[in-house]
């Protein structure tokens, strides 16, 4: 019983900070970015959440990665606050990665 309530709140936690992130990245995207990599990145996020809910831990990492990656980039293109922001975002999503 336990075991599944700590489950279910690990995905609820997974689910909101892919929620969060997405929102903060798709606010600091620039001109720059190209059309197809918000659709890429939502992409990824799909596929991570389908990967940790078919408990396949180790592909849920690495699509955690490359969205890591791409959310690390956009920091680079924001300022300010946003790519405050955005660098947390990419912090934690490496943690999460790593834990997985």
């Amino acid at each position: 019983m336990k075991r599944r309530v700590f489950q279910r709140s690990i995905v609820l936690l997974i689910v909101l900070l892919i929620a969060t992130i997405w929102a903060t990245a798709a606010q600091a995207q620039t001109q720059a970015t190209r059309p197809g990599e918000q659709g890429e990145l939502d992409q990824l996020f799909k596929k991570a959440r389908e990967n940790f809910l078919r408990k396949d831990f180790k592909d849920a990492a690495a699509d955690i990665r490359k969205e890591q990656a791409f959310v690390k980039q956009e920091a680079g293109r924001a300022t300010g606050e946003a790519k405050q922001t955005l660098m947390a975002s990419a912090q934690e999503l490496n943690k999460l990665a790593e834990e997985l």
